[in-house]
């Protein structure tokens, strides 16, 4: 099961339809990010915050600083949210 396919699990459990919220994965050229969009403000965000941070991981760089590249998770808001 893939991370989007885990979270759209994690996210119908609490009655969450893709109408409310939606996850996507991007890719591009060796890089790919996965995106949760919440489209309503009945949606209560912290829960949503919840299940991205299980899958939120953070990357370091060589030095041991972390960055935020390739394989992150984004949650956002769409026009019609709220701002977080």
């Amino acid at each position: 099961m893939s991370e989007s396919e885990a979270i759209r699990k994690e996210l119908k459990s609490l009655g969450y339809s893709s109408r409310k919220v939606s996850v996507r994965t991007m890719t591009g050229a060796n890089c790919f990010g996965t995106y949760i969009t919440v489209k309503d403000k009945t949606v209560d965000v912290k829960k949503i915050k919840e299940i991205a941070d299980k899958y939120t991981t953070t990357e370091y760089n060589e030095v041991g600083d972390p960055y935020i590249g390739c394989g992150s998770l984004h949650l956002v808001m769409d026009e019609r949210g709220m701002a977080l």
